[in-house]
């Protein structure tokens, strides 16, 4: 027999409770329940925020989002899409509020901070401006606009950033060859490099959006050989490290810079991947004076003619063609050919 010293610690909270009595099991039992029903609560108006969100349905996801914050204060992310949900139903100042309420609660939350440049505008001083776009921010928006996307840029808007940046590269290569070593990256639904097939012996496009790179694999010429050699799910950040010194003739990027910001890592990279004679080809949103900045009503970063020519610059890449492109109908960027 095994006697238990008198005060004994209790082995179980059941043990504990039954000592105690009958009443305070029921009184377990019930916050379990409570605190049970209350997570429901929380994530299912969390997932009815995104789905009303998704469809348009502001009203409804700025409701879904409000549940959310009363019920959890303290989750940042509540603030965050509801900050989202209010600045999509045209009110700033709630989205304002909601994205600061975020950030007080994890300072280091880069998509609140991102959205609040946006929801904020002019009234944000340029110093304080993002300098890069979250991955996860651009990452979501093409995955979204992925299906129709070729079709509403060509027929809807009107692009040929494509065309022009593809007339730009051929009017650079030597004339006659067609074995360059092209890499594409941000190579979205396959607009330019489609264009270059036949100068290629090899064409590579990288995205990060999936839903992007399942409308390039569908491209073909005529006797059903698929546009691209190869097609590569990973952000661009992380791939041009893995590639090795001098390994293409020509890189392509309509549009890439304008979704990552500050961009002197990428072209450094870019610069090193390049074979000696190699091309940089690529579009950018324009702004005058210097540097770089986010166009909050845009929501993404154009770039100064003298920060472009500085990037050149520093990685010794020549510059062979800079000027002004109309890519869109009374819409210009920056069409730019620099050569290693």
């Amino acid at each position: 027999m095994v006697l238990q010293k008198p005060n004994a610690k209790k082995t179980s909270l059941e043990q504990w409770a039954q000592d105690m009595g009958d009443g305070v099991m029921r009184w377990l039992i019930g916050l379990t329940r409570h605190w049970s029903k209350r997570r429901d609560i929380l994530r299912n108006n969390y997932r009815l925020g995104h789905h009303y969100l998704k469809l348009g349905k502001t009203s409804d996801a700025v409701l879904r989002f409000k549940i959310v914050t009363w019920m959890d204060p303290m989750r940042p992310d509540g603030w965050y899409f509801l900050g989202c949900s209010t600045l999509a139903h045209g009110d700033r100042v709630a989205a304002v509020s909601a994205f600061t309420q975020a950030l007080r609660i994890k300072p280091d939350y880069e998509e609140a901070a991102y959205m609040l440049a946006i929801a904020s505008g002019k009234d944000m001083p340029a110093e304080a401006l993002p300098k890069k776009m979250p991955v996860s921010l651009a990452q979501g928006h093409f995955e979204e606009i992925a299906p129709g996307f070729t079709r509403e840029q060509i027929e809807v808007y009107q692009y040929r950033g494509h065309t022009l940046l593809a007339e730009a590269v051929r009017a650079a290569l030597v004339p006659g060859r067609i074995d360059h070593v092209v890499l594409e990256p941000g190579v979205g639904s396959g607009l330019c490099g489609a264009l270059l097939r036949d100068v290629s012996a090899h064409l590579t496009g990288v995205d990060f959006s999936a839903a992007m790179l399942t409308e390039a694999v569908k491209l073909q010429d005529a006797q059903g050989k698929k546009t691209y050699d190869a097609l590569i799910n990973r952000e661009i950040h992380e791939f041009l490290p893995d590639m090795a010194d001098d390994a293409f003739d020509v890189v392509l990027a309509a549009g890439l810079i304008s979704y990552v910001g500050e961009a002197d890592a990428l072209v450094a990279q870019v610069a090193r991947v390049l074979k000696p004679g190699g091309l940089f080809a690529f579009t950018a949103d324009a702004m005058d004076g210097q540097g770089f900045q986010l166009d909050t009503a845009a929501g993404r970063f154009c770039f100064s003619r003298s920060y472009l020519e500085g990037l050149a610059a520093n990685n010794r890449l020549t510059v062979l063609r800079f000027e002004e492109a109309e890519i869109y109908p009374e819409y210009k960027a920056w069409l730019c050919v620099f050569r290693k």
